[in-house]
């Protein structure tokens, strides 16, 4: 068998995907993947798997331990959901969630991820989670709600789902963003969001107006209020610096069309 250095030395790739702890290469022409790095975090896919990732991959997300490839309109999973032990001690998988066939065979738009879990973007504007529940894999609580979401956002512990008319839904942990003040979620609908931005713990909002709203942890970032009256009747266009998370597939910069559906602009001049 070829070692890992001889097949990556001996073809051109156009992508590498990384996590912790494995990283995968796809290959230019399109037609072929390979894994390398901790089989237990994605660096061994399984064999099962591997005729699924061969051509069509839009894109491939990732969590501390597991990687996911958009596939046409399926997502593609390997790796192991759960960090580390359970809160309980226990290591089996009691703190893990995972997908069904429905929540990832078909009808995927978007994958965002924070440190241990995934949320899926579907072509009803629907969204499902699924992985580690301590990083906001159970959305159970607010299933209700994740209905017209036009785009989701995270950042390590939670998710926040933008939704048609503005609101946001989050879930996740309370402390770092998973839970809203009664005045954050008015003023986020009142104002309307362009766009959403996280730091480890906390998100900050750009509303169509042009000011910032954050919600989570204040330590970290969490609190806009010193931020929004040193900028006075200034205007924020995009937020600028490291972000944790992602989606996958939009870049990091996008405005909503008259339908609110996200489109590319670029990086701001």
């Amino acid at each position: 068998m070829a070692t890992a250095n001889a097949v990556l030395e001996s073809t051109s790739w156009s992508s590498i995907y990384t996590n912790a702890h494995a990283a995968v290469a796809v290959a230019a022409n399109g037609n072929g993947t390979y894994a390398f790095g901790g089989s237990n975090s994605g660096g061994a896919i399984p064999e099962s798997k591997l005729p699924l990732i061969q051509s069509g991959i839009k894109v491939i997300a990732s969590t501390v331990y597991t990687f996911a490839a958009l596939v046409d309109d399926a997502l593609v999973i390997w790796g192991q959901y759960r960090f580390r032990q359970c809160d309980d001690g226990s290591s089996d998988d009691s703190c893990v969630i995972e997908p069904t066939e429905d929540d990832i065979a078909s009808n995927v738009v978007d994958v965002t991820t924070t440190y241990s879990a995934y949320a899926v973007l579907k072509s009803d504007k629907s969204v499902v989670s699924f992985g580690d529940t301590r990083y906001g894999a159970d959305s159970s609580a607010v299933k209700s709600q994740l209905v017209d979401v036009v785009r989701v956002y995270s950042n390590y512990k939670t998710f926040a789902a933008l939704k048609t008319d503005s609101s946001v839904v989050v879930w996740g942990d309370a402390k770092n963003g998973g839970e809203m003040s009664e005045s954050v979620v008015a003023k986020l609908r009142e104002r309307g969001v362009r766009d959403i931005y996280n730091t480890k713990y906390a998100f900050a909002a750009v509303t169509e107006d042009g000011g910032v709203i954050a919600w989570g942890n204040a330590a970290a970032g969490g609190n806009s209020t010193t931020f929004s009256t040193s900028i006075g009747n200034s205007t924020v266009d995009w937020i600028g610096g490291s972000t944790f998370q992602r989606s996958s597939t939009y870049p990091d910069v996008y405005r909503l069309d008259e339908n609110r559906n996200p489109f590319p602009t670029g990086q701001p001049t």
